[in-house]
């Protein structure tokens, strides 16, 4: 007998905690019911060990975890009753006490008698539940006999089965005790345990010390897997060890041969043909098993199939695993040979064919499956192209002429789908500097991209260094390195885009296709932080480059650069119109990277336009695929940031400013970091540590080379604000003339309006309330037009704050009208709250805002110029009540006459018709 154990790598997968809490009542609850049920290796054991401990400080607990080689008779009563004191014995009869202590080995008689020990079990039972109690039975399945019947006839008894608990689990087999287990477990007793999500099974792995396989490894491990957490480390290991079949043979898959061995043959040699396939229809299994209908439906009766839009598959993948267990390495390959024939797609007929085939080497079907992974490619089937180019790559010699080609498509669908580490791994296998040009463009295109995301700018600069030592000065090969030197720079000036656009000049369309297109791509990324926006003759060069050399990642593309950068230069309409469908591409190709970041950006764009709801929904989406990748994009850190800004969300600002980023991403890290910080610190005006942050951040922008301002958080506005808060007019007016200049330019609409807006803050600071007004107005013209939201509120608030000064708090209400909806919309509790305090205020300066209602008809009556004899008829009131209103409208409005209540009261009226 097994004793339960402590933790386990496998942890408690969020997946779990609802059944966990389940189980936990059903243990503490009298006459508690719950029986787990799963596939082996799911997780059982290991809830059931979680629910042990969290009740055996509380109340007895009676555990027993039997084996399937051990069912003696009564095996599974002495592992249940052993913590159970002898004085509990001592209150039975005499022939209860000596029949049943001689079947738990605890008494010196030898005489059983079977009536005697099912009445101590009873009477025991009963003694502990008046307690509390709960049996907890793991592997149901493997209890004896004896010991099941025991406890069965026990709980029919009243006094038990109404307030003892019990716990259980059993593997799931395909019978009937699935779905119930009589007498003790009905059908609304028993639950499933659930697969566990990709993420869970990648921390199961990693905890199982097998977290240093690649992000494409694993996640085909958590697919293959089904969710299954020994399952998926088993798979993990295999690959470890240079496994990289599918179907690894392990404990799990054993455990679940006994059924497929049980079940008939004909439906065994379906299973294992959906098992090869995938999933099927029941016409093209027929081509190869006559029978396939009739053994479909006898194995859907014993769960063994399930159905997805009329296509079987096996129930669960383990099924599938261990048919395909049951076959010799030569039987599946020539089951894999037999469905080739099948008329399925090319694509799928060649990968039949290719798992059919022995292994080595085979140049014929590699090139024919290069081919392939080039039309998928070509087709936007970035994963599927990849499943194919390693199996060109495994079918090729080393010795091949043709091998480094494949090693570099290898590589570059690794990259492409978001996988740098495989990438690498596939290169290393190569000599760079035997290569011919064109290879060697490719493989260095691949390498400083996959260095860069794993190990950051330093590890570039190192790789690109010593690669350049043994190259000859301006030889092809020293130029192609040379501008991957240049492009990744972590800091630049203004030559730089230049030196760039020279070195593009310098080499050959022919010969270095990606070097060429990264110097087109950087010279236009380093000329959108210098502020000069998105260059459209770039993005048209770059489209014809794709043309004639090919399509690189799907990041990396003209249509990306459209996407990702205009709104970062004021233009959120054409980045939210180019958006949509650069995540569909990416979604097509498998290009997973690509996805989060597409919708990261799309998240940032949402986020600065105000529409929060729907920034929050595009983030969780991109927080959901980025579960596969190990390396995270900046852009995702990004949008999370600003996420937690407008949100006010303290934990996940927290997490942001002190957990560490990707390498990729902690290269302009410490600025986003520094930058969110000062605009957490702006927005909650605490001014002297804004200024601070914001100060570094903006110093630190301007060393990188980053002078437009869409590419530092617009850092520039608070800055300019917390300078005014400190009195350094001086400062914050250097920091406008940069942007105003950038206002100019066209297109900077939204730039234009933050410079005018900020100088309205310096005009009223410096008491010029006229001139303070009248920029702030022509700002919130152009800021509504830019569409950035919270920053036309932000302006209306500060709008607001210079008519209280000039003592038009009129005016104010009515802007306040504007700024009440739009913060309601856009949602920012800072903004709301500012809001509420904007209205205070005026409320404060302006009477009219505390008149009742009916001193509000009142006065508008009096100021129209009727008699308070004449008020009083039309509103039906006595005369008395009319005066009374008078002095109260008087008092708060600070007027003394009809003329000057008619001027307060009508001043509304010429601001809004102004």
């Amino acid at each position: 007998m097994q004793q339960h154990g402590q933790d386990d790598p496998m942890g408690l997968a969020p997946e779990r905690r609802g059944l966990l809490a389940r189980a936990v009542t059903a243990a503490t609850t009298s006459g508690g019911r719950l029986m787990l049920v799963g596939e082996p290796g799911i997780g059982k054991s290991h809830l059931i060990d979680t629910v042990v401990r969290r009740i055996n400080t509380r109340r007895t607990v009676l555990f027993v975890r039997p084996t399937e080689g051990d069912r003696q008779p009564f095996a599974g009563l002495r592992d249940l009753l052993a913590p159970v004191p002898d004085a509990v014995f001592r209150q039975l009869p005499t022939g209860q006490r000596e029949s049943l202590l001689a079947v738990l080995g605890r008494g010196t008689g030898s005489g059983i008698n079977s009536v005697m020990v099912q009445a101590g079990v009873t009477q025991v039972f009963t003694t502990l539940a008046r307690d509390g109690a709960t049996l907890v039975i793991d592997e149901w399945q493997w209890l004896d006999p004896e010991t099941r019947r025991t406890v069965e006839r026990a709980f029919l008894r009243q006094a038990v089965g109404s307030t003892l608990a019990v716990v259980a689990a059993r593997r799931a087999d395909g019978g009937p005790e699935d779905l119930a287990v009589r007498p003790l477990f009905a059908p609304t007793d028993v639950a499933a345990v659930v697969p566990l999500g990709a993420t869970s099974v990648r921390r199961v792995v990693a905890d199982a010390g097998l977290g240093g396989l690649t992000p494409s490894t694993l996640a085909e491990v958590a697919e293959a897997s089904g969710g299954n957490p020994l399952w998926a480390i088993e798979l993990a290991a295999a690959r470890a060890e240079g496994d990289l079949r599918r179907w690894a043979t392990g404990s799990v898959v054993e455990a679940v041969a006994h059924r497929v061995a049980a079940l008939p043959e004909s439906v065994r040699a379906v299973l294992q043909l959906v098992a090869v396939l995938g999933s099927a229809e029941v016409d093209d299994l027929a081509l190869i098993c006559p029978s396939a209908a009739t053994a479909l439906a006898d194995g859907a009766g014993r769960r063994v199939f399930r159905y997805e839009a009329g296509r079987a598959a096996a129930a669960h993948p383990l099924l599938a695993a261990a048919a395909l267990q049951a076959l010799s390495a030569e039987e599946e390959r020539a089951l894999h040979a037999t469905v080739a024939e099948l008329p399925l797609p090319a694509t799928r007929r060649l990968e039949h064919r290719d798992a059919g085939t022995p292994p080595g080497a085979d140049e014929q079907l590699a090139a024919e499956l290069a081919d392939a992974a080039g039309r998928a490619r070509r087709a936007g089937a970035t994963e599927t192209a990849l499943r194919l180019a390693w199996r060109a790559l495994a079918r090729t010699e080393h010795a091949s002429a043709g091998r480094a080609l494949r090693v570099a498509d290898s590589a570059e669908l690794a990259f492409a789908v978001g996988d740098p580490a495989l990438a690498l791994e596939v290169m290393a296998e190569l000599d760079v500097e035997t290569l011919d040009v064109p290879t060697y463009d490719r493989v260095i295109a691949v390498l400083v991209q996959a260095v860069e995301r794993t190990g950051g700018h330093g590890a570039v600069d190192r790789r690109l260094n010593a690669l350049q030592r043994v190259a000859h000065v301006g030889s092809v090969r020293w130029n192609i390195l040379e501008t991957w030197r240049l492009a990744s720079m972590p800091g630049h000036d203004d030559a730089s885009g230049a030196r760039l656009i020279g070195m593009k000049d310098l080499l050959s369309r022919d010969d270095a296709p990606r070097a060429r297109r990264a110097a087109l791509s950087w010279a236009a990324y380093f000329r959108l932080d210098r502020g000069d926006g998105v260059d459209d003759a770039f993005l048209a060069e770059l489209r014809a480059s794709e043309r004639s050399s090919g399509i690189p990642a799907l990041e990396d593309t003209a249509d990306a650069l459209e996407a990702l950068w205009p709104y970062q230069a004021d233009d959120l309409v054409r980045s939210r119109a180019n958006l949509g469908s650069f995540v569909r591409a990416a979604k097509t190709a498998g290009e997973v990277y690509a996805i989060v970041q597409g919708l990261s950006h799309s998240s940032i764009v949402e986020t600065l336009a105000g529409q929060l709801s729907v920034a929050d929904d595009l983030l969780e989406q991109g927080e959901h695929e980025a579960r596969s990748l190990t390396l995270l994009p900046p852009s995702l850190y990004r949008a999370r940031g600003l996420m937690a800004l407008a949100q006010n969300d303290r934990e996940a600002l927290d997490e942001l400013l002190l957990t560490p980023l990707s390498p990729a991403a902690e290269g302009r890290g410490a600025l986003l970091r520094i930058g969110i910080s000062g605009l957490d610190n702006a927005w909650s005006e605490r001014w002297g540590e804004a200024l601070e942050d914001l100060e570094a951040a903006y110093s630190a922008a301007r060393r990188h080379g980053i002078d437009e301002p869409g590419k530092r958080l617009w850092i520039d506005v608070e800055l300019v604000r917390a300078l005014v808060h400190a009195g350094d007019v001086h400062r914050a007016t250097a920091v406008i003339t940069d942007l105003a200049e950038l206002g100019r330019r066209p297109g900077r609409t939204h730039a234009r309006g933050q410079a005018l807006r900020l100088q309205a803050l310096v005009a009223a600071h410096l008491g010029d309330e006229e001139r303070a007004l009248r920029l702030s107005s022509q700002g919130l013209a152009d800021l509504r037009r830019g569409g950035f939201r919270p920053e036309v509120l932000r302006a209306e608030l500060e709008q607001i704050a210079i008519l209280l000064r000039a003592d038009q708090a009129a005016r104010g209400l009515h802007v306040l009208e504007t700024a009440t909806e739009l913060a309601g919309r856009i949602g920012d509790p800072r903004l709301l709250a500012r809001t509420e305090a904007a209205q205070a205020r005026l409320e404060e300066a302006d009477g009219r805002a505390r008149l009742t209602p009916a001193e509000q008809r009142v006065a508008w009556a009096a100021a129209a110029g009727q008699s308070n004899r004449e008020v009083a008829a039309s509103l039906f009131l006595s005369v008395r009540t009319v005066e009374t209103h008078l002095a109260a409208v008087y008092r708060k409005l600070g007027v003394r006459s009809r003329t000057q209540l008619a001027l307060n009261l009508h001043e509304v009226a010429s601001v809004q018709s102004a």
